[in-house]
């Protein structure tokens, strides 16, 4: 692959966001003429125009891993990981030995042969489906002697979330945002798909390690580059013809100082996950757990009973005390109930206050105030004493960062008084 000039690639960060053209109107013909997926023009609530929404995008393919061979550019996640020439298992290790049962079948089996794992599979336990892990050489396309203001992907944090992928599988319809093959009115982009999500636990984020960094001598923070990064995908299989992905993690290691050295090596690795692993990864809805749980305390209350029945069957007493159940629940229930109610309600009060000052907009102006920018005092609030302006960008992190603070705070007064 041949790399692009810095200069032809590169596009202010500030007007990337924004519309490029005169006014909504112009920017939905355009968006139609060009059938263009990548934006966020829509009707607005009275149906009469177009709104400019665009603060997201919904790629079809893996941001940042670019000018990589095979795929030049652009990588599509299915063909990827889809490949029967290109995958393979892994390595003969401690954990997939010579003689593991996993050899036994190709890396991509045939679909009559694929085993999906749900929530009562715990027989079966281990799925027979799709596992691919290969290796691809990049380039990285950002110029590495000049650094940048903010750190660029290869500079992320161990537990920054690089990027997020929807768990499962869209169709066209969500990914264009139309209604049919042609273009329309109510055409939305992949924006519109986001839009309607309710729940964050539809995108699985791109977790980044950066640990092997911690032992390069002299510190590895900046102008410090990763050599081989891996991207770890594990799923559940769900059936036959679909996969749910669980977790996604991004490693980077074997780091250097190199600046005239642009490559790097890619490795994929993607492979469903057994039963156990779904289980600790609360991969299972919820109604599993409850039922896991519940399977657990009524197992707990039969194996006492069984040992009280031992005890019982086996003493030596001539007259052994009753079972006395009901006296038993009137002596120890009430003070428990007494003492968790005189925990639960101060927390309960402090608990309440603290999301009305945080989340409050979400009740009281859900619609004039969506994202709570003018909520209260907490909004002119700057995230440092030492910055001059407010940053309404970093406005959701810091409402979660003084709500964990709140919440520790409550903790230790908890641990204080009761101890």
């Amino acid at each position: 692959s041949i790399k692009d000039e810095i200069g032809s690639i590169t596009t202010k960060s500030k007007d990337f966001w924004s519309n490029p053209h005169p006014s909504a109107l112009e920017a939905k013909k355009q968006n139609d003429l060009h059938f263009e997926t990548f934006h966020g023009v829509s009707l607005d609530l009275s149906g009469q125009s177009y709104k400019y929404e665009h603060d997201s995008l919904l790629l079809p393919y893996l941001p940042y891993f670019s000018n990589c061979r095979e795929f030049d550019s652009y990588i599509p996640l299915w063909s990827l990981v889809e490949s029967p020439d290109r995958c393979g298992l892994p390595g003969v290790t401690r954990d997939h030995p010579t003689y593991w049962w996993r050899r036994q079948i190709p890396s991509l089996p045939h679909p009559d042969d694929v085993k999906a794992i749900g929530p009562f599979d715990f027989m079966s336990f281990y799925p027979v489906s799709d596992w691919c892990e290969r290796k691809l050489y990049c380039n990285f396309e950002e110029n590495l002697s000049e650094p940048d203001v903010t750190p660029r992907w290869f500079e992320a944090d161990s537990g920054a979330t690089l990027f997020s992928i929807i768990r499962d599988p869209i169709d066209y319809y969500d990914y264009t945002g139309r209604r049919a093959s042609m273009v329309g009115s109510h055409d939305g982009g992949g924006q519109r798909f986001i839009n309607s999500i309710d729940t964050l636990q539809t995108f699985i984020p791109a977790k980044v390690d950066r640990s092997p960094a911690l032992n390069v001598e002299g510190g590895c923070t900046t102008a410090c580059f990763p050599r081989r990064v891996t991207l770890d995908i594990s799923y559940q299989q769900v059936d036959v013809h679909s996969k749910r992905i669980v977790q996604v993690k991004v490693l980077y290691d074997r780091f250097d100082k190199d600046a005239s050295n642009d490559g790097y090596e890619l490795q994929i690795k993607f492979y469903a996950l057994d039963f156990q692993e779904l289980v600790i990864k609360f991969a299972f809805s919820r109604e599993l757990f409850l039922l896991l749980f519940a399977q657990i305390g009524v197992g707990t209350v039969l194996v006492a009973l069984v040992y009280w029945i031992v005890v019982r069957l086996s003493t030596r007493l001539e007259s052994p005390p009753k079972l006395r159940i009901t006296g038993f629940l009137w002596l120890t229930f009430p003070p428990a109930l007494g003492g968790f109610l005189l925990g639960l309600v101060p927390i309960s009060i402090v608990t309440s206050v603290v999301y009305y000052l945080m989340k409050g907009y979400n009740h009281f102006t859900p619609e004039t105030d969506p994202e709570g920018r003018n909520w209260l005092f907490l909004t002119s609030a700057r995230l440092h004493f030492t910055d001059v302006n407010i940053d309404p960008d970093y406005l959701h992190s810091t409402r979660q960062g003084r709500t964990g603070m709140a919440f520790i705070t409550m903790s230790v007064a908890s641990i204080c008084f009761t101890s």
